[in-house]
């Protein structure tokens, strides 16, 4: 299946969650840092963008998402699914998630808290390729 046959699926099944087998991924200082670990590749949404790689949310449907984002932000919901999809693309493209069956999410955890005067931001993935040839000499990395 190709990533634009991807992308078209119905509403049901455009659920991403994060690639586990060769991802791996932490928020330190308010900044999502993810590392494919086959690709040797780092990314980052950037400094002070929290929540800005929706990877707290992966494992919702992709309305669900912009939904959740548009409230917190009180931004239109059509705008803010437009910047889900490319980054839902981006993603799939640098294989950080992959597609999930839909799971309904736990009442807790459904909802984010308003943003409290910060301004909506498009989100970003950063990618940082400068290391991979340096990551790729670990011994370990060889292994496989």
């Amino acid at each position: 299946m190709t990533l634009r046959e991807k992308l078209m699926m119905s509403e049901q099944d455009r659920t991403l969650r994060v690639n586990t087998a060769e991802v791996t991924g932490k928020v330190i200082d308010g900044e999502g840092l993810i590392i494919n670990l086959a690709t040797s590749i780092y990314y980052s949404n950037g400094r002070g963008r929290r929540g800005g790689l929706v990877a707290d949310r992966t494992g919702y449907p992709v309305a669900k998402i912009a939904t959740i984002l548009a409230g917190r932000y009180q931004k239109a919901e059509e705008e803010v699914r437009a910047d889900i999809d490319r980054l839902g693309a981006e993603l799939l493209r640098e294989g950080l998630v992959v597609h999930a069956p839909v799971k309904a999410p736990s009442e807790s955890s459904a909802t984010l808290p308003p943003a409290a005067g910060r301004p909506y931001a498009p989100p970003q993935l950063l990618a940082y390729r400068d290391m991979q040839d340096l990551l790729a000499l670990d011994p370990r990395s060889r292994d496989s």
